[in-house]
């Protein structure tokens, strides 16, 4: 039983000994850390005093009450060093902990450091080294402000991964005479990789001229997590940004970054109103959020001139390059795939690099000028398996010059694979060697690459593509990039170029040179001209598309001296598709539905002529009474077979007469030396006429089961007394001999009588008198017969006759 009842007390005394005690800081502003008094058991005091201090003990200041109800900041340190499980900063609180005389003060942390939000804690010292050592145990989270500062060699070092982490609106200021987190290798308390973590929404303010990364170029002590904040206030010191992937970053205070190291990447990137950031004068500077420049941005000039740079654009959500301060000299630019960049300021391109666009750049009305090549790549994704890919290596070599060049191979092209990372780009190529670098490691070794381009240019320039890319170096535009066009302009296309992939209009635009567009042709509440000679192709795998009428269409221009026309091409047509092509001022569509693959080309005008081409003879007024004063030129250039062609207008193009026409009166009419027959069906609702046929020719819509010219006004045909008499007016006959009449008997039309035509300007009444007409229904028509030999048939005329003598 006395063995028992003295284990009992043992353990009590054991437990008493190594209970994990907290104490409030009672000592006022500036109190003995040391001291017992200074701190109490109970906020304020009352409690029991910190008389034997212990690696357990939890050390608080709370800013509500440092001492006999006082507020305020503490300044203080520790006597030596010492070890305590936490320190807590809470309600407001602010200490400052550093020497005012020489030597070391070590205060090691076994757990957490809380720094509330509303608490600052500065190791602060102005003599001597002051440093917070955070032990391998130690796991704390920032929420307010740990600062490393003032004169002394003042640092934190850091034992483990990730045990220190500054929270979403925590900041932590930077300015002492020494490494701030220590180094990898500082002799005593140093600091490991990745022990310090910046999270989203929290800032790492530099103001001094050493590293907080480490003590070398490949220290990585500090991770700047997506979305956190290195804010610059000084000039930068050699290797700050080597190889080093960061959040945003802001240049203020009129500090001057100048880079003689490449980045991996940077978000968000601000330059206040004074400050510059200069990229390093060659390789790749990886941008993937926004460039706010009110200051200075551009390259480094050291060693040399601009050199090789490239501004890398490779973010996957929106981003803007814009701000209203100086650009200066970049080398290059490079918009990645996946990358959708809008310029909100100009850009002077440089360097003897080529630009590149691999994704969307819109240009808006900004323009890029200087001594740049730009290349617009083509659209592809090609996949090889001869690639050579290391575990831990951004390295990748290919297996030989063709397999190089077969993958086309370019800046901000996309690399995918089994081994490689999410949005992994190009950042620089060596063709002598056949490799390329990407913007991150494999994960794993292989052989397997999938490079892929997709440009998009936009621009709001009036002066179009040329306008907008106006560097001086070469310029090549890639197959298969799209372009979308938001100004108008007369000047839309590259001087030179191949095929288009997706070409949008959302302004009113002329041609200036021949394109041809391989995918979506879409006008939004525009007009596209096509200028005097010039083709607009759109080839088997394009479409049209939007929605046409008369302010959105694709007007084909004619000129009325020489004849040129502008046309529009379309290939492999195999189903039925709506052209939407009109003249300069209407929307006269086609709609074709061939029987077998087909190319057609297109042009319409308005003004039909007796020849059926722009410049030739126009047809009078009163031969455009009784049809469509436009002409739609089709040819089939490849295909067999007949094909639906429907013609469309609006009301405006209709002659007086024809414009009450009703369905049966509507037709269509080819041209080869002479205007056919008008055949075909017409929709007087719809405005519209259709022919099935496999001759393809000017055509022209008017009175149905009538020719060209329309010389004849009316044609009548009467009984009277055993006879028919029979008249016609006509018009401003042109290139006509004379006119046959004929009667239609059991053995067909015959001719009656034949008559010289007046063959000049005005009108002219005919008439002649049939007097061996049969009982019952007689039919009669009229033949026009032209100078060359031409003729054209009217419709046939019926009346009905009953003779005289004719038995009841």
């Amino acid at each position: 039983m006395k063995r028992i009842l003295l284990l009992v007390i043992f353990s009590c005394f054991a437990a008493v000994g190594f209970a994990q005690t907290t104490y409030y800081w009672v000592g006022g502003a500036t109190a003995s850390w040391g001291s017992a008094g200074s701190w109490n058991t109970t906020l304020g005091g009352g409690g029991a005093n910190r008389a034997t201090p212990n690696t357990s003990d939890i050390l608080i200041f709370d800013g509500s009450n440092i001492g006999g109800g006082a507020t305020g900041a503490v300044t203080s340190l520790p006597t030596g060093n010492e070890v305590i499980a936490k320190l807590i900063l809470q309600n407001g609180a602010t200490l400052n902990l550093g020497r005012t005389t020489a030597g070391t003060t070590y205060l090691y942390l076994d757990g957490e450091v809380v720094v509330s939000n509303n608490s600052i804690l500065n190791i602060n010292g102005t003599i001597g080294t002051m440093c917070l050592v955070f032990n391998a145990t130690s796991n704390s989270t920032i929420q307010g402000q740990l600062n490393v500062l003032g004169t002394g060699t003042n640092r934190l070092s850091v034992k483990a991964i990730s045990a220190l982490k500054f929270a979403a609106g925590s900041s932590c200021s930077i300015g002492s005479a020494t490494n701030p987190f220590s180094t990898l290798t500082t002799s005593t308390n140093p600091s490991i990789d990745r022990s310090v973590v910046f999270q989203q929404g929290a800032s790492l303010v530099y103001q001094s001229q050493f590293n907080p990364f480490g003590g070398n170029s490949t220290s990585n002590i500090v991770v700047c997590q997506s979305g956190s904040n290195f804010m610059i206030e000084t000039a930068n010191v050699a290797n700050l940004f080597n190889a080093k992937t960061l959040g945003n970053v802001i240049v203020r205070n009129s500090a001057t970054v100048n880079l003689t190291e490449t980045f991996s990447s940077i978000e968000n990137l601000t330059v206040e109103s004074g400050a510059t950031f200069l990229i390093r004068y060659q390789g790749a500077s990886t941008i993937t959020g926004n460039i706010l420049n009110n200051g200075t941005f551009g390259t480094s000039n050291l060693p040399n001139a601009i050199s090789s740079s490239q501004l890398l654009m490779a973010g996957v959500t929106p981003q803007t390059i814009g701000g209203s301060g100086t650009f200066s000299n970049l080398g290059g630019l490079t918009v990645a795939f996946n990358a959708n960049v809008t310029l909100n300021a100009s850009l002077n391109l440089v360097g003897t690099s080529t630009s590149s666009v691999a994704g969307t750049l819109n240009l808006n009305d900004k323009v890029l000028s200087g001594t740049s090549a730009m290349q617009v790549r083509e659209k592809y994704s090609i996949s090889s398996t001869n690639a050579n890919i290391t575990a831990g290596s951004a390295l990748i070599t290919m297996a030989s010059s063709a397999d190089y060049n077969a993958i086309k191979v370019g800046l901000g092209v996309l690399v995918t694979g089994p081994q490689i990372p999410a949005n992994s780009y190009i950042i620089s190529t060596n063709s002598g060697a056949f490799q390329f670098t990407i913007s991150n490691v494999a994960t794993a070794s292989g052989n397997e690459v999938v490079l892929s381009s997709s440009p998009n240019l936009i621009t709001s320039n009036t002066a179009g593509i040329d306008g907008s890319i106006a560097v001086t170096g070469s310029k090549s535009f890639g197959t298969g990039a799209n372009y979308t066009f938001n100004a108008p302009t007369v000047t839309p296309f590259a001087a030179s170029g191949n095929a288009l992939g997706d070409v949008t209009f959302n302004a009113s635009a002329t041609t200036n040179r021949s394109v041809a567009i391989n995918g979506k042709l879409t006008l939004n509440n525009s007009k596209l001209m096509v200028n005097e000679a010039d083709v607009v192709t759109l080839e088997s795998t394009g479409t049209f598309n939007g929605t046409f009428n008369n302010t959105a269409y694709i007007a084909t221009t004619a000129n009325t001296t020489t004849g040129a026309v502008g046309m529009v091409k379309v290939t492999g047509l195999t189903a039925s598709t709506l052209i939407p092509v009109g003249t300069s001022t209407q929307y006269t569509p086609v709609t074709l539905v061939p029987t077998t693959a087909s190319n057609f080309d297109i042009n319409v005008f308005a003004g039909a002529t007796a020849d059926a081409t722009p410049n030739g003879t126009a047809l009078t007024a009163a031969q455009k009474l009784r049809l469509v004063d436009a002409v739609w030129n089709i040819s089939r250039t490849s295909g067999t077979g007949n094909a639906d062609v429907t013609l469309a207008w609006p009301a405006a193009l209709e002659g007086a007469d024809f414009s009450g026409f009703a369905d049966a009166q509507i037709g269509v009419a080819g041209y080869s030396g002479g205007y056919g027959i008008f055949a075909g069906s017409g929709n007087a609702a719809a405005n519209s006429a259709t022919l099935n046929t496999a001759t393809f020719l000017p055509f022209v819509v008017g009175e149905a089961n009538t020719t060209l010219p329309l010389t004849l006004i009316s044609f009548t045909a009467k009984e009277s007394l055993n006879s028919v008499k029979l008249a016609w007016q006509t018009t401003d006959e042109v290139n006509l001999k004379n006119y046959v009449l004929q009667h239609k008997t059991v053995n067909g039309f015959k001719d009656i009588y034949t008559v010289a035509a007046n063959n000049k300007i005005g009108t002219f009444n005919y008439s002649f008198t049939h007097l061996s007409p049969v009982g019952g229904t007689n039919y009669y028509r009229l033949v026009g017969v032209d100078l060359d030999g031409t003729t054209h048939t009217s419709e046939p005329k019926s009346v009905n006759v009953i003779l005289a003598n004719a038995v009841a």
